[in-house]
């Protein structure tokens, strides 16, 4: 799913009620990610954070930065790019 496109398969709205994981963007220069299951992986490039047991959220752009950070809450901030779910290998 990248920034700006607002076609959502049925499939992909089933997964985000099964995630209960929450995004919004906020133009291009936020976003919050609530109910994350934690951090797997960050660098000013992607953030990754663990969705569930097989699947990951990702948030990849530049200068990106976690501004805010607890418990299944995440604000991360910077030049956002794209946002999206990927398995876990």
């Amino acid at each position: 799913m990248q920034r700006g496109n607002k076609e959502y398969t049925e499939q992909d709205l089933s997964f985000n009620a099964l995630v209960k994981l929450r995004c919004v963007l906020y133009g291009d220069d936020a976003v919050v990610i609530e109910g994350h299951k934690g951090l797997k992986s960050f660098s000013s490039e992607k953030i990754v954070f663990k969705a569930t047991a097989n699947r990951l959220f990702f948030v990849s752009g530049k200068n990106l930065i976690l501004n805010r950070f607890s418990r299944g809450y995440a604000l991360v901030v910077g030049i956002i790019a794209e946002v999206g779910y990927e398995s876990v290998v």
